[in-house]
């Protein structure tokens, strides 16, 4: 319809035919092979898919590994799922936090950095509050940490924004909203501190001069 007024159109049939051609996907260190050893595999294997010409930009794919066991049993698992795999990743995970001292190295690996961080900002003269344990810390310019919604809104957000774009430019991987924490793991206890107050340094300076603008 136009308005209230009833128009007839031309109906157009449209015949959809079935995809053809699926990428085949194959696996680091074996290839296409139709038998899977896993003892052949390694911890860096990954599932590759050549490019497909149908898929949307960032598209997931949702895939279906299936097979038979030596034992003549069915092999079935998908992506996105708690699998056999990532059971056994998360298993040896918590045995790596119960018999090593991972979590104390994090802890220091993370007052380290908060405490670089921390002499930045007062060189430059950016009151800031940190939230939360040094292993996953949050960033405040602000100088308290703020309770709640409110009190976020009050804190120099924009600043910390374009103060995280400008350490992601240098090589340094967070995410830009002060509302979300930073994450360490136990390779930070081996990071340059000296290189990260300079890259930290440059891009304070940086985002101070892009907030006057």
């Amino acid at each position: 319809t136009r308005g209230t007024f009833p128009y007839e159109s031309d109906v157009l049939d449209l015949e959809l035919l079935p995809l053809t051609g699926l990428p085949t996907p194959t696996i680091d260190g074996v290839g296409d092979k139709v038998l899977l050893v896993l003892a052949e595999l390694n911890d860096a294997a990954r599932t590759r898919i050549p490019v497909w010409s149908f898929i949307a930009p960032n598209q997931r794919m949702w895939m279906i590994y299936t097979g038979t066991f030596a034992n003549g049993s069915i092999y079935k698992e998908h992506t996105y799922t708690a699998n056999l795999v990532g059971l056994s990743a998360a298993q040896a995970t918590l045995d790596i936090l119960a018999n090593t001292d991972a979590l104390k190295t994090v802890d220091e690996a993370g007052t380290r950095i908060k405490n670089i961080l921390s002499a930045v900002f007062t060189r430059a003269g950016v009151a800031h509050a940190f939230a939360g344990p040094p292993a996953m810390l949050g960033i405040h310019f602000t100088p308290d940490v703020p309770q709640t919604y409110r009190d976020w809104r009050k804190t120099d957000s924009r600043l910390y924004n374009l103060f995280a774009w400008e350490l992601i430019d240098r090589g340094v991987m967070l995410e830009p909203d002060s509302r979300e924490p930073w994450f360490f793991c136990e390779a930070h206890s081996q990071l340059d501190l000296g290189w990260l107050e300079d890259v930290a340094t440059q891009a304070l300076k940086a985002a101070q001069d892009k907030s006057k603008l």
